[in-house]
């Protein structure tokens, strides 16, 4: 039987090591990350502080602004950090919760949280023995996966069936108002109203 040691750390070396374009890459990063830093809460900003702007469309701009700042924020600081030195290592804990927010913040408010907890209290189930170095510039589910001892079966599973679920649920309820609109326009008496409902 192998000898095997416990990782309590990973290595994420997703990036280049080659300085010149380290250094391309922190530069581009960086002016895309504080762009979004200042332009989604300037948008958020706009959103609430200007009363024309008080509708449901407005609102969902604000929400995804919000969520798009969160969402980078999961993993580009590590990532620029990484870029400028030479420990690109990350705890698990860290890099459970890398994973938590990163799920939690690509879906809506409440099921985000529901499927990421789903998943980071799977992933808490797994164990690393071998190599410890992660192919990626942040911590995700199938990286994990690749370099888990434990059997990943039910952690696939659970993405197949938890995410699939959602998938064809927010499908459905996008789907199914526009089967309504696309009918109600087919039943108009007249041309002209029918080719101005679908061109609107």
């Amino acid at each position: 039987m192998k000898n095997l040691t416990k990782v309590t750390s990973f290595l994420l070396i997703g990036l280049s090591d080659h300085p010149p374009t380290i250094n391309i890459l922190f530069v581009v990063f960086l002016l895309i990350y504080l762009m979004t830093i200042v332009i989604n809460p300037a948008i958020i900003y706009l959103v609430f502080t200007d009363s024309h702007l008080h509708n449901p469309m407005y609102f969902f701009l604000g929400n995804l602004a919000f969520l798009d700042m969160c969402y980078s924020s999961v993993t580009a600081p590590k990532m620029l950090y990484d870029l400028v030195s030479n420990n690109r290592s990350i705890t698990i804990p860290a890099c459970t919760m890398q994973i938590f927010f990163f799920i939690y913040f690509a879906l809506v408010w409440v099921l985000g949280f529901l499927y990421s907890l789903v998943h980071t209290l799977f992933s808490l189930r797994l164990t690393f023995c071998g190599p410890n170095t992660i192919h990626n510039f942040f911590c995700d589910l199938p990286h994990l996966f690749q370099i888990s001892c434990t059997d990943t079966f039910i952690n696939i599973l659970v993405i197949l069936l938890v995410g699939g679920s959602l998938g064809l649920g927010a499908f459905a309820i996008t789907f199914l108002p526009y089967v309504g609109i696309f009918s109600a326009v087919l039943r108009m008496e007249t041309n002209t109203c029918m080719l101005k409902a679908f061109s609107t």
